[in-house]
């Protein structure tokens, strides 16, 4: 447990170091990274991954692999997979209530950018 923690927290200051570069630069979210912060995100999403692997009840670590996927490119698959990320840590007895609201709007967040990634096909109503 103390280990997915470990994970868990270095998953979060690489993803703070990207976002706030993301801040400085004025690059909106899924807009491609330069390679060092590409790797950082990676390294974010496999500390999250691992964190999951060893706690699957750790919903800070499920929020963590949720924004590093959504974070390394505004691909459909991975915004489908930060989507599910989102959903498991929202359901998670874990969850502190300091940070469901957090997990809410990542969420909103991930169901726009996977709305946005999916083609719908023709003759299908728009609800």
């Amino acid at each position: 447990r103390a280990l997915a923690i470990l994970c868990t927290n270095r998953a979060a200051a690489s993803l703070q170091i990207v976002r706030r570069s993301q801040e400085l630069k004025r690059r909106a979210l899924g807009e491609a990274l330069p390679p060092e912060l590409r790797r950082l995100c990676m390294r974010a999403n496999i500390d999250a991954s691992r964190g999951t692997d060893l706690d699957p009840s750790n919903a800070k670590a499920w929020l963590r692999k949720g924004q590093a996927s959504l974070l390394m490119s505004a691909m459909q698959q991975r915004a489908k997979d930060a989507v599910r990320c989102f959903e498991v840590a929202r359901s998670s007895g874990s969850l502190p209530a300091s940070i469901k609201t957090e997990v809410d709007q990542w969420l909103r967040l991930a169901r726009k950018m996977l709305d946005d990634q999916t083609d719908m096909p023709e003759n299908c109503p728009q609800m």
